[in-house]
């Protein structure tokens, strides 16, 4: 998608919690800063949602084609 991702430092609860104990390898992706989610300042923009909207629509593609 022309975007290079970046490791982040997430604290507190999250599924992935959960989930670390069957994988070694977990991903999380949203749009937005991450440092602003679930507060006051977090903010959205359209162009944003729409990168999201397709980052999840190729991941689903791609995780159908390999199971």
């Amino acid at each position: 998608m022309g975007h290079k991702p970046r490791y982040a430092k997430k604290r507190g609860s999250s599924d992935m919690n959960v989930l670390a104990s069957m994988s070694e390898s977990i991903a999380a992706y949203g749009p937005g800063k991450s440092e602003l989610s679930h507060t006051e300042m977090e903010r959205i923009s359209e162009e944003e949602l729409q990168l999201a909207k397709e980052v999840y629509k190729g991941a689903v593609r791609e995780l159908l084609e390999r199971y």
